[in-house]
């Protein structure tokens, strides 16, 4: 078995068909496995899945949830995914996404020299166009890996883009539940602390599905705000007041812009509410920041100027 690709799941049936069909259409047919790690789905998805295993080789439904209490956090579906993968190479993907053509080949290709690997994402395929983030969108082709998180300034690849080596796996360990949204962020710093690097895939992509309701959008920001400060706390911090500060501005900022979008001709207000809620969710989690820095893996010398260390 030379890859297994992952695929966590909890009540993806509106979409699921759509990444599921991509999937059957990749013309890699060298030996693979797909592990679909199902949190307790209570709709149609795994019915919708077992219905390509005669399409996608080796197709298993692994349960992650035990049926007591709140779903997992989706690092524990790739925790146990990890963990029950026959091959020596993991690649991750999501239900609301779909794989572009080629893209299972060329991850497998450019690991035959890494241990973590990341492709492009395509903002335009799956979004209306006034959902599509500026600047070619986040992790595309031409833009590379994002940095933008605090505290430190290393590239990250996004979660449902990457390719990892079990060796990895092994020599870092499991992702951090705790984390929540932001496991990825802390796996990929993870990686370079171990001294390992991050290669781009720029010739494939992962079509990338936005939220575009308002309540959604802002429920995911503010999530992912919450998880940002448990990565700062993880981390470390070079100044609480700044964090307040920086994240009180972002948080009058993004209400102008919420605001400024009820006029025509703007980005309506689910685009904008993102900003706003996330740095809610910052302001709301200070206090896993206020705790300071959980003991972490140390930081080499030579990466320490791209941290806030």
């Amino acid at each position: 078995m030379k890859a297994t690709v992952i695929l966590p799941c909890y009540n993806g049936e509106e979409t699921i068909a759509q990444q599921m069909d991509a999937l059957a259409r990749q013309n890699w047919q060298d030996d693979w496995e797909f592990i679909m790690a199902d949190n307790g789905s209570t709709d149609r998805s795994v019915e919708i899945v077992k219905s390509y295993s005669d399409r996608i080789p080796n197709l298993r439904i692994l349960n992650v949830y035990s049926g007591v209490g709140p779903r997992n956090p989706v690092a524990v579906s790739y925790t146990k995914a990890f963990g029950a993968a026959k091959s020596d190479i993991f690649i991750t993907c999501e239900a609301d996404d779909e794989a572009g053509d080629g893209w299972l080949e060329a991850m497998v290709k450019a690991m035959e020299d890494a241990h973590f690997v990341g492709s492009a994402i395509d903002d335009h395929k799956l979004n209306p166009d006034d959902m599509i983030r500026p600047n070619e969108g986040m992790q595309s082709p031409k833009q590379g890996f994002p940095n933008f998180i605090g505290p430190m300034k290393l590239p990250f690849a996004v979660g449902c883009t990457i390719g990892i080596s079990r060796h990895l796996w092994k020599t870092i360990g499991d992702p951090d539940v705790d984390l929540g949204n932001t496991w990825d962020v802390d796996y990929c710093w993870r990686a370079q602390l171990a001294g390992f690097e991050l290669k781009f895939v720029p010739d494939v992509v992962m079509y990338y599905r936005q939220r575009t309701s308002f309540q959604g959008r802002y429920k995911q920001g503010k999530q992912y705000g919450v998880s940002a400060a448990k990565l700062t706390a993880k981390y470390g911090v070079r100044s609480q007041a700044r964090y307040i500060a920086f994240n009180l501005y972002q948080l009058t900022k993004g209400a102008a812009l919420l605001a400024w979008s009820m006029l025509p001709g703007t980005r309506p207000p689910r685009h904008r509410v993102w900003r706003f809620a996330n740095a809610l969710g910052q302001l709301q989690g200070f206090k896993y920041v206020r705790n300071g820095r959980s003991k972490t893996m140390p930081i080499p010398d030579h990466l320490k100027p791209l941290t806030a260390q």
